[in-house]
C-alpha cells in the first residue's frame, strides 16, 4: 500500500461512476476532476484506452472527499463496467461530441438502470472538436434519448476537458448534484465486493472495492467469501488515504493479515465473520429490456453478474412462461458458482452468445438450504412478492422474516441473523410501535412471531381442542402433552399459545393437566352421571384409605343396575350393555379426566381429592424437617402401610419427592415450584 498522506479530508459516502462509449474521453474527464490518470496498465497506456477499473478520490467545493470509479467503454469489456457500476451513486455519462450517441452510451445506459441508480448528469465532451449546431444536435439527440431514463430531467453539460471550454459550469453543476445527492447509508453489517486484489511489499494482500454495507475498521476480523477464508484488517486507506475506519459508499483499500494474494480474486466478498451465506440458488425479479432481441424462456442460459461477480445460471421462470421484452417476472436461478446476494441487491443478466444485456433487477431471496422438489408456483410467488414489497422498509423486512418463519418464534438473535443486520440495529426495529402492533412477543421478549401467524396458531389451536370435545363428548379436555403434539409447534410456541388461550379465557384447565374450551361441559347422559358420582362419594368417603377398584365398580353397577335403561336410538337390535361393564366405562372415563388416579396397578385408587391431601401433608413435613424416614411420612399420613407406600411411591414417580434408602426429600425442581404460602406445586 502507498505510503500515509497527511491528515484526511472529510468525507461523503458517495461514489461518482463513469459511463459511455470508448474514446469518449471518460478518463481524460476523470483526471482533469482529481489529478489522477486512472489507466495505470502499460497496455492501457499503450493502447489509448481503459481496460480495468480505475479509482480516483475528488475534492468537491465543499472540501469534501468522493470517489470516482471510471468504467472501461468498449464493448469487450462491458463485463468489467458492470463490476464497477455495481457500487456507484451518481453516474456521469461521457458523451463525445462529435460521435454523440454510440452502442455502448446506450448499453452503459441500460445497465445503470437495470442496476436502480437515479441520479446523474452528462458530460457532452470534446466539444472543441465540433461546430456549435452539432453542440445542439448533439443536445436535441440526448434529450430524446434519455426520455425514457433515469436521466430523463438530468443537466447536460457541454464542455472540453482539452481548452477548458464550459469546465467552470460543468464544475458547479456536478458539486450542486452531488451536495444533494443521498449518502450511502453505513448501517448493516459489513460486506465489500472484491474489484482488486494484489501484494504490497512490506503489507501483503491488499484488496480494494466500495463497501455495500456497514462499517470496518482495523484490526477486524474478516470472512473471505464464497471461499470462506478468515484474515483481520492490518491497516486499511480510503482514497489512498490511511485510517482507522473505512464505511459504505467509500472507495477502500483493506490490507488483509492472513490470507495470501492468490487466495482471492475480482467477485470475492469481504465481510464480517458468519453473517453472510454463499448460495447457488437465487429468487429474483427479473426486468426484461424493451430492446432485447426476444423473448427470454425458461432454461435460458445467462451470465449472472451482482456485486463484481460474474457466473454462468440457467434460469427458471416461476409466473411466466416467457418473459417478453419491456416486461417483468418472478424466477428462480441456478447458479454454476456461489455468490453472497442479499434481498434488495442488484444484478444484471447477459445472453453470452451473442454478447448482450437483457435484462435485471432486484434479488429477492437467497436460497442457501435449496427446496429437495420444485416449488409450486401458486406458494411461492405470492411469498416473493411479499419479500419485495418488503424492501427497503426494515419493519416490513423482518415482519415478513417472521412470517417465514411460519409456527416457529424467532428470538432477537435468529431475526438479526436471517436480516444480516448488526443485534444493536435488529433491536431499534424491535423496539419501533410499527412493529410491535403487527408482531407479538412471547417468553417477556425472548421470542417474536407475526401478529397475523399468531392468530392463525391460535386458530389452530381452538379448532384441534373442538375436535378432541367433539371426539369424546364425554371427557372432560385433552391432555397438554397430546394437544401440543397434536398441533406439532414448536414446544416454546405451544406453552406460551396455552397460556394466552387461557389468559383470554378460550381454555380452561383441568386437574391432571388437562385442557378444554372454556364454555365445555361434558354431556354425561344422566345412567353415567349417576354411576361416576356413586364411585367419586365410595372413593371419599374415606380418602386416604379407598376401596379397591372392584369395590368400586361393584357400587357403581348396583346404581346403575337399580336405574331403568335409556330408551335405544334406531332399531332396537343392539344387546344391552351389562351394568358392571358400564361402570368399568365410566370409571376409565374418569380416570382419563383426572379425577380418579391410579396409584397401583391394578386395584389400588385414589380420588383427585385424596391426592391433593395426601401431596400437602408429604410436603408440609418435607419443608419442615428436610427429609423423613418412610415409617414417619406413613404416621403423618395416617393410613397403614398398605395405603402409605404406594403413595410415596406415586410421588417419587411424579417427581415430587426423591428416596434415599429409608428417607424421603424434596426434588429440588419441585421445591422451586412450591408456593411457600399454599405449600402446593
Amino acid at each position: 500500500m502507498p505510503a500515509a498522506k497527511p491528515k484526511p479530508l472529510p468525507r461523503r459516502h458517495v461514489v461518482i461512476g463513469t459511463a459511455g462509449h470508448i474514446d469518449h474521453g471518460k478518463t481524460e474527464l476523470v483526471k482533469l476532476l482529481t489529478g489522477c490518470d486512472t489507466d495505470r496498465l502499460p497496455e492501457e497506456k499503450r493502447r489509448g484506452m481503459s481496460i480495468e477499473l480505475g479509482f480516483a478520490p475528488c475534492k468537491m467545493w465543499s472540501k469534501h472527499l468522493v470517489g470516482i470509479v471510471d468504467v472501461p467503454g468498449h464493448e469487450k469489456f462491458v463485463r468489467t463496467m458492470v463490476a464497477g457500476a455495481a457500487g456507484i451513486d451518481f453516474v456521469m455519462l461521457v458523451v463525445a461530441a462529435d460521435d454523440g450517441i454510440m452502442p455502448q452510451t446506450v448499453e452503459h445506459m441500460q445497465i445503470m438502470g437495470l442496476l436502480g441508480i437515479q441520479r446523474g448528469l452528462v458530460a457532452l465532451t470534446k466539444i472543441d472538436r465540433v461546430p456549435p449546431d452539432r453542440i445542439e444536435q448533439v443536445q436535441t439527440d440526448l434529450r430524446a434519448f434519455l426520455r425514457s431514463t433515469f436521466l430523463t430531467d438530468a443537466a447536460i453539460c457541454p464542455l472540453s476537458p482539452v481548452t477548458g471550454e464550459g469546465y467552470e459550469p460543468f464544475w458547479e453543476t456536478l458539486n450542486r448534484l452531488i451536495e444533494t445527492t443521498p449518502e450511502r447509508s453505513a448501517r448493516g453489517v459489513f460486506r465489500m465486493s472484491v474489484v482488486r486484489v494484489f501484494s504490497s511489499p512490506g503489507y501483503g494482500t491488499v484488496a480494494t472495492g466500495v463497501p455495500c454495507a456497514g462499517r470496518i475498521r482495523v484490526n477486524d476480523p474478516v470472512e473471505i467469501l464464497p471461499a470462506r477464508l478468515r484474515g483481520a484488517v492490518r491497516d486499511l486507506q480510503v482514497y489512498q488515504i490511511e485510517t482507522d475506519e473505512a464505511a459504505a459508499g467509500e472507495c477502500v483499500a483493506l490490507n488483509i493479515h492472513g490470507v495470501a494474494a492468490d487466495q482471492i480474486a475480482r467477485g470475492h466478498v469481504v465481510a464480517a465473520p458468519d453473517t453472510f451465506q454463499p448460495a447457488t440458488l437465487l429468487a429474483l425479479r427479473i426486468h426484461h429490456l424493451p430492446t432485447a432481441p426476444r423473448p427470454l424462456k425458461s432454461g435460458a442460459q445467462v451470465q449472472f453478474h451482482t456485486g463484481t461477480s460474474e457466473t454462468p445460471g440457467k434460469l427458471h421462470l416461476l409466473d411466466a412462461a416467457a418473459v417478453e421484452p419491456g416486461q417483468s417476472a418472478f424466477a428462480h436461478i441456478r447458479l454454476a458458482e456461489p455468490v453472497v446476494a442479499l434481498p434488495g441487491d442488484r444484478y444484471i443478466l447477459r445472453l453470452p452468445s451473442p454478447v448482450a444485456t437483457v435484462a435485471g433487477g432486484v434479488v429477492l431471496e437467497s436460497l442457501v438450504a435449496a427446496p429437495a422438489a420444485r416449488p409450486r408456483r401458486e406458494a411461492v410467488v405470492p411469498r416473493l412478492r411479499n419479500i419485495e414489497s418488503s424492501l427497503g422498509h426494515p419493519v416490513a423486512r423482518l415482519l415478513c422474516l417472521l412470517d417465514d418463519a411460519g409456527d416457529a418464534p424467532l428470538s432477537p438473535r435468529d431475526l438479526a441473523r436471517r436480516a444480516c443486520l448488526p443485534q444493536a440495529e435488529a433491536d431499534e426495529i424491535l423496539a419501533d410501535p410499527e412493529f410491535r402492533n403487527r408482531a407479538v412477543t412471547l417468553g417477556g421478549g425472548r421470542f417474536w412471531m407475526s401478529a397475523e401467524r399468531w392468530e392463525q396458531a391460535l386458530g389452530r389451536l381452538r379448532q384441534t381442542v373442538r375436535a378432541y370435545h367433539d371426539k369424546t363428548p364425554l371427557g372432560v379436555g385433552i391432555a397438554r402433552t397430546a394437544l401440543s403434539a397434536a398441533l406439532a409447534l414448536d414446544p416454546a410456541l405451544f406453552e406460551a399459545l396455552a397460556r394466552a388461550a387461557l389468559d383470554q379465557k378460550i381454555l380452561a384447565e383441568e386437574p391432571g393437566d388437562l385442557l378444554r374450551l372454556a364454555d365445555f361441559r361434558p354431556a354425561l347422559n344422566p345412567e353415567d352421571e349417576a354411576a361416576a358420582r356413586t364411585i367419586e362419594r365410595a372413593l371419599l368417603v374415606s380418602p386416604l384409605t379407598p376401596p379397591s377398584r372392584p369395590q368400586v365398580l361393584e357400587e357403581a353397577a348396583k346404581t346403575l343396575a337399580a336405574r331403568p335403561a335409556a330408551p335405544a336410538a334406531g332399531p332396537a337390535k343392539a344387546t344391552a350393555v351389562p351394568p358392571l361393564r358400564k361402570a368399568q366405562a365410566v370409571l376409565a372415563r374418569l380416570i382419563e379426566q383426572g379425577i380418579v388416579v391410579v396409584v397401583e396397578q391394578p386395584d389400588l385408587i385414589f380420588h383427585r381429592k385424596a391426592i391433593a391431601q395426601a401431596r400437602h401433608v408429604v410436603i408440609s413435613n418435607l419443608l419442615e424437617h428436610g427429609d423423613m424416614e418412610t415409617p414417619d411420612l406413613r404416621d403423618k399420613l395416617g393410613v397403614s402401610r398398605k395405603y402409605a407406600l404406594p403413595l410415596l411411591d406415586y410421588f417419587d414417580r411424579e417427581g415430587l419427592t426423591l428416596r434415599v434408602e429409608s428417607r424421603r426429600r424434596l426434588r429440588e425442581a419441585a421445591r422451586r415450584r412450591i408456593d411457600p404460602n399454599q405449600t402446593k406445586i
